[in-house]
């Protein structure tokens, strides 16, 4: 497609859930919808803006309200009255950050959200514009909420000793996360936020997934026939790490935490390859006794740290084919022409052009 042809460009907010974990896929995304012509807007919550040390200066920035703008999340008494609070004013806050761009000029064209967010669809059907889905963890790891979605997996887990789920391994109850065993609580609105995310997403006009298919080719294969709109289109990392197509794209450019020159200092001074390191990501809570459980096991393994998982090795062993296949990928691969096809459709649905 001849990006000269086109007198406007087609205008994308994208709505990541504020988590470090959730906006770094997102906005990397949208550095790729950049290069590819798209004028993109990252949306996040006042407080979580309030946060961020760093926004790359090519991405604009708006912001919209979850109810707790002083605080965010740790202002309210609990999750669930957190995402309570959140759902009933979110919407109604897009809505008047649309209507805003739109008296300014701005029209927006698409909303890219969030898949927990599935309010958003619905405020992006209101103006009739495009409403796109986006699975910030891979389609294997959605699918099993998905099959909980569905029915064909029961929680909470009790007197399984194995599950089998279609086109997946065969699971223990301890390979499954924790909210798969126990009712009520903090417990019980995770699964909901994970499970609920599918309540609307046939409807949306594209569901976007941050995996490769080379990577998931049967889970892939098995959504697309579900959902004929679902592309993978990741792995949503920096491009160095790939194809290095987005000149001095070194890291995600946005930064919830202040770096601590210090840590950068330690892990340099150690020998390549013998430090051990895993996230459990923003969202994670580890009560006392799990925390101790994880300290004793880093004070055994007899390694350098910052801090570890049973399943370091693992995938340390794997890194390397991953990465290759990562990188075939985005070299004229699978996600890079799904990439294209995305963005070539949102250009011919906002300017009247058939596909």
């Amino acid at each position: 497609m001849d990006k000269k042809i086109i007198e406007k460009k087609v205008h994308c907010l994208v709505l990541p859930y504020p988590g470090q974990g959730h906006v770094n896929p997102m906005l990397q995304f949208s550095k790729l919808l950049q290069h590819e012509g798209v004028k993109v807007t990252l949306v996040t919550t006042l407080h979580y803006r309030k946060t961020l040390q760093s926004v790359p200066p090519s991405i604009g920035i708006e912001t919209i309200s979850d109810g707790f703008d002083n605080g965010g999340i740790e202002e309210a008494e609990s999750t669930k009255i957190y995402l309570g609070r959140f759902w009933q004013v979110g919407p109604k806050s897009l809505v008047e950050l649309i209507e805003k761009l739109d008296i300014l000029g701005d029209k927006v064209d698409c909303v890219i959200y969030d898949s927990f967010f599935t309010w958003a669809l619905d405020v992006a059907k209101r103006f009739g514009i495009i409403g796109v889905s986006y699975l910030t963890q891979n389609m294997s790891v959605s699918s099993i909420y998905y099959h909980v979605h569905l029915g064909d997996l029961k929680v909470p887990l009790i007197d399984q000793d194995e599950i089998s789920l279609p086109l997946l391994p065969k699971f223990e109850v301890g390979d499954m996360p924790s909210f798969f065993s126990t009712e009520g609580g903090e417990n019980q609105v995770l699964l909901d936020m994970v499970v609920g995310q599918f309540s609307n997403i046939d409807k949306a006009d594209w569901i976007l997934c941050n995996t490769f298919y080379e990577m998931e080719k049967e889970i892939v294969d098995w959504t697309m026939n579900i959902w004929p709109k679902f592309r993978p289109i990741g792995p949503s990392i920096p491009s160095m790490f790939l194809d290095k197509r987005l000149k001095d794209d070194e890291d995600y450019g946005v930064a919830q935490f202040k770096t601590n020159e210090k840590y950068m200092e330690w892990l340099n001074d150690k020998p390549k390859g013998s430090v051990v390191y895993v996230s459990f990501g923003t969202m994670v809570s580890l009560d006392e006794e799990q925390v101790q459980e994880v300290a004793y096991g880093l004070r055994d393994s007899g390694s350098y740290f910052l801090w570890v998982g049973e399943k370091g090795k693992e995938i340390k062993n794997n890194a390397t084919k991953w990465k290759n296949l990562a990188i075939g990928a985005f070299e004229g691969g699978s996600s890079q022409n799904n990439i294209v096809e995305f963005v070539t459709s949102l250009f011919n649905a906002v300017h009247g052009l058939t596909n």
